[in-house]
């Protein structure tokens, strides 16, 4: 009788566990090289890259010895980051210089340089096409570049256009727009197709779910969830002020915000509507962050005291209450 009370036990722990949140701890905080002044992350051959603005370089992090391996040096005001997989490199926007470097994942040297007619902020590349593209906030215009030729498509988007996710099933780019607060859809040849009006205002981060097509913006003090197809609001996830990019992992069908202030803001499902399952103020001032699924970790780099630093945080599934006294 005890050895099957164990064993209901245990499946109910196993059931709610599978059925349970998720919570956010921080695990770490490392030293990074240079002045505090990050811009964006992402993810490279497994390792992390941060574009390093006040330093000018991009610095090369390995998740698994917890270091900084690498960096590329000479950079002028390095901002957004786009990631070729298929062909190990790895895009930097250079705003200060007009122009975009490549990167080898190999070795973690410039291998080229692309110049455009305008100063990149964000950029994106869609592996299906193979095209490169970038947001200038300054210009007020969205690129279309080809990486292997550097012809460079451009389109005037009035408005300060910030950051961009793809729509693959549609075939078209979404732009935040900060001054007009709203989305703006374009065809891969930049051509507009429709705007998506938003109720909240300095829309900056976007991200996109396309199982579900719902689009996730970051505008001040919130981040909205809005059907992709006609925009409509499906929820408001209060978040604090200075909150700025948006991250879609669809392993665990989250969303993660992160403010300048250094909180991040975890967004999940709960009876078919988003909330804030969690805001955790991390020990740096920082806005940008990076999840790897792989490790489960979340990566917020910043500044704390003066000084470069990269915090790590660890998603953690935990189970309702009804699961744990099941144990007892």
């Amino acid at each position: 009788m005890r050895n099957l009370r164990l064993l209901l036990a245990f499946c109910v722990l196993l059931i709610c566990t599978l059925a349970g949140g998720a919570q956010l701890r921080q695990v770490g905080i490392i030293d990074m090289p240079g002045p505090p002044g990050f811009d964006a992350a992402a993810f490279a051959a497994g390792k992390l890259v941060l574009a390093h603005t006040r330093a000018g370089t991009l610095d090369i992090f390995d998740p698994a010895k917890r270091r900084t391996i690498a960096q590329v040096k000479g950079l002028e005001l390095p901002h957004g980051l786009a990631v070729d997989e298929q062909a190990g490199r790895i895009f930097a926007a250079c705003a200060g210089s007009h122009s975009i470097a490549v990167v080898s994942a190999a070795d973690w040297s410039i291998s080229g340089n692309i110049e455009l007619p305008a100063d990149p902020d964000s950029l994106l590349f869609v592996p299906l096409t193979r095209t490169l593209f970038a947001a200038s906030s300054h210009s007020d215009a969205v690129l279309a570049i080809d990486p292997s030729s550097h012809a460079t498509r451009t389109a005037a988007v009035p408005g300060s256009p910030q950051q961009l996710a793809w729509d693959a099933e549609k075939n078209q780019l979404y732009v935040t727009i900060e001054a007009r607060n709203a989305v703006e859809v374009l065809t891969p040849e930049l051509k507009p197709a429709r705007t998506l009006e938003l109720q909240g205002s300095m829309p900056t981060g976007i991200a996109f779910d396309p199982k579900m097509r719902h689009l996730f913006v970051a505008v001040r003090y919130a981040v909205l969830v809005l059907e992709a197809d006609s925009g409509h609001e499906i929820a408001r996830i209060p978040a604090p002020a200075g909150v700025d990019q948006v991250w879609f992992d669809d392993f665990t069908r989250s969303a993660y915000a992160a403010s300048s202030g250094g909180t991040v803001t975890m967004i999940g499902q709960e009876n078919g509507r988003y909330t804030a399952q969690q805001e955790l103020n991390t020990a740096v001032r920082g806005h940008n962050l990076a999840f790897d699924p792989a490790r489960s970790l979340l990566f917020v780099p910043g500044g704390f005291e003066g000084r470069s630093k990269l915090v790590i945080l660890k998603r953690l599934e935990t189970p309702p209450p009804t699961a744990k006294a099941a144990l007892r």
